[in-house]
Order: structure tokens, then C-alpha cells, then sequence
């Protein structure tokens, strides 16, 4: 079964150019991605790596690199994505995503920021573990005050005075859970006895398993998992390539080569193809995340199915097929499995 994707309309994008207002912007922080998205134009996807420079030693130009934005804000400069991660920055998910929500933000405003200098953003959904009410009070409040209370900042070069009316805290799972709904990727499960159904969103560090009531579309927060996500799989492929080179292989590199689906490590000099180790590595991982979801008891005769997004998700073809296709990779020509979240929480 193939789920298919709804491409984003034009209607967003044009507004933003004619009067610099932002009725929807979707941020989705990741474990090791960062992605963002207005309608109508393409989704963003860079690097969720952050370096703070010292400005007394450290200097670098605006950039037009795609894969990277440089933020000047209070007066520190920060630099996130691609560059970032060359210069020995830190991935968001160690820092504390919380902390650096706010920076994610100015992040995401780098693709409006070249048609209004003073946006109107009149609502930023940003996808987080938990939504509930006492992770709301506890956590996400503070970060959208934080971010409501941004005056102004520059962004590759451009000075952006937002205004964010509105901020809503999506829960991981919601956004790919409605979707998969609305184009009927559950609905062979849509029959008495079937009580739950999941979204399994395979991220670089972690990947979650979100189980919903088919019936209502609340989550089953009881049921829930955390699972190793790509981290592990490079973890594992690296051990595996650790005889051919002088040196550990960098689980970053790694986790590059598997976003980008090559099969090709690079280290002093030396280029060695790592199919034969990645299909083993692979095989290795999602078997172990098998057997951790069978161990929680779920699979029983009221669960159906599962659809698979994320980053991760080129990577679970075995899942899939040691399942019999009860778990689905979401696939569509033009939007990867990835970009799911960012596009679904457009319309939330």
C-alpha cells in the first residue's frame, strides 16, 4: 500500500509576498532535522545542529547555503544547520530542545524573512513530545512567551521584526495520525473488534510509536514507546566498520550518509562502500525494534496497523516486509516521509 501525500497550495506563499502575513507556520524540531514549512512553498529540511560562536575569534558571513542560517539575536551569533555541524556544533536533541525552541523559530523565518521584514505570523504550530496540559504549564508555556516576546533579530543577513500571534503545541504522532486518516491509510481497520492503530515516527535519535483510539483519534498515551531511532542503527554500522579504518567511524557521518540514502564512508583518504554492513546493521536494528514493541504486549487482536514517517522511514523496509505490510511506508514522488509533519500541521 502506498500513502499518498497532499502537496501544499499556493494560497500561503502568495500571501506572504503580497502582505507579509503568515497564516500557518509548521515547525518540526526533530531529533537531528529541523524542518519548517509555509503553504505553498517548499519544505525546509536542515541539520537540528546549533553552534554559538565566540565573536572574539569566531566569524562567519550571512550565508546563502540552503542547508544553513546564520542568527544574530541580543547579541550573540548563532549558526545552525550544516555549517553549524562543521564547526563542531551541537545537535539540538543534546541540548535541550526547549531551550533552543526560540532559535529554531528564527530559523524557520529565513525563507519569509526576504519578503517582509515584519512578518505577521497568526499561527506557529510547533510539533513536541507531549502536549498535555501539565507538559503545556511545565514546559511549552514559557517557550511561547520566549518566542511572542521576540522584538527582532537578523536572520542571514536580514533584520526581521516578527509578530507571532498565535503558538500551538501539536503532539508528536497528531499531525501524521490525521493525515493518514484523511487519505484512508486506516481504513481497512475500520472494523468492529479494531481499537487501535499507530504512527511510528523514526527519528535520528529516538523513534516513537504513538497509538491512537481509531474510533475518537485521542492518543494512547499508556501505550506509547520509545524506540532507538537512526542513532542506533549508525551506532551499530559503525561498530561493523570500525575493522576497515584506523579510527571509529563518526556515527554523525553516518547518520548523514543514511539521510541522504548513500552507502559510502569517506575518512582520511580512504572511500569504502558499506552496503554489505549497512543491510546487516539494518537488519540487526529493526529486528530489535521489533522485538521491543512485541514485548510491550500491544499487537493484540484490537491493534491494526501502523504507517511509518520520519527521516528514518526509507530505512524500514524491513519492517515492513517482516510485518506483511501491517506496517506502511509512508511513500509519495514528491514529498518524502519526512516532510509529513511539517505538511500535516498546516492544517491543524
Amino acid at each position: 500500500m502506498v500513502a499518498e501525500l497532499q502537496a501544499p497550495t499556493l494560497n500561503g506563499l502568495e500571501r506572504v509576498k503580497a502582505s507579509g502575513t503568515v497564516s500557518v507556520l509548521a515547525l518540526d524540531g526533530g531529533n537531528t532535522w529541523l524542518k519548517y514549512s509555509v503553504a505553498g512553498a517548499p519544505v525546509q529540511c536542515i541539520p537540528a545542529v546549533i553552534k554559538e560562536l565566540d565573536t572574539d575569534v569566531e566569524e562567519v558571513e550571512p550565508t546563502a547555503d540552503l542547508d544553513s542560517v546564520v542568527i544574530d539575536y541580543e547579541g550573540s551569533t548563532f549558526v545552525i544547520g550544516a555549517l553549524a555541524e562543521s564547526l563542531g556544533g551541537v545537535p539540538v536533541y543534546q541540548l535541550g530542545k526547549p531551550e533552543y525552541t526560540h532559535l529554531l523559530f528564527m530559523a524557520s523565518m529565513s525563507g519569509v524573512a526576504e519578503f517582509s521584514s515584519c512578518p505577521v505570523v497568526e499561527k506557529l504550530n510547533i510539533l513536541v513530545p507531549d502536549n498535555r496540559k501539565r507538559q503545556l504549564e511545565n514546559v511549552w508555556e514559557s517557550v511561547s512567551e520566549r518566542i511572542q516576546g521576540i522584538k527582532s533579530f537578523t536572520v542571514d543577513g536580514q533584520m526581521v521584526q516578527p509578530q507571532v500571534r498565535n503558538v500551538q503545541f501539536i503532539s508528536e504522532g497528531a499531525p501524521a495520525y490525521v493525515w493518514a486518516k484523511q487519505n484512508g491509510l486506516f481504513s481497512q481497520y475500520e472494523r468492529p473488534g479494531i481499537k487501535k492503530v499507530a504512527i511510528f515516527d523514526v527519528g535520528g535519535g529516538e523513534a516513537t510509536l504513538q497509538v491512537f483510539d481509531i474510533q475518537t483519534g485521542r492518543p494512547i498515551w499508556t501505550d506509547n514507546q520509545t524506540l532507538p531511532g537512526l542513532k542506533s542503527l549508525a551506532d551499530t554500522l559503525a561498530g561493523k566498520l570500525k575493522p576497515y579504518f584506523r579510527t571509529t567511524p563518526d556515527t554523525a557521518m553516518l547518520l548523514r550518509a543514511l539521510h541522504l540514502e548513500q552507502r559510502v564512508y569517506e575518512s582520511d583518504g580512504q572511500v569504502f562502500d558499506f552496503t554489505e554492513q549497512y543491510e546487516a546493521a539494518r537488519k540487526a536494528w529493526s529486528k530489535d525494534v521489533l522485538q521491543k514493541m512485541q514485548g510491550s504486549g500491544l499487537f493484540t487482536a484490537e491493534f491494526g496497523g501502523v504507517v511509518i514517517v520520519g527521516g528514518g522511514a526509507a530505512h524500514c523496509g524491513g519492517i515492513e516486509k517482516a510485518t506483511s505490510g501491517r506496517f506502511v511506508v509512508a511513500k509519495h514522488p514528491e514529498v518524502n516521509a519526512q516532510e509529513v509533519n511539517a505538511i500535516a500541521m498546516l492544517g491543524m
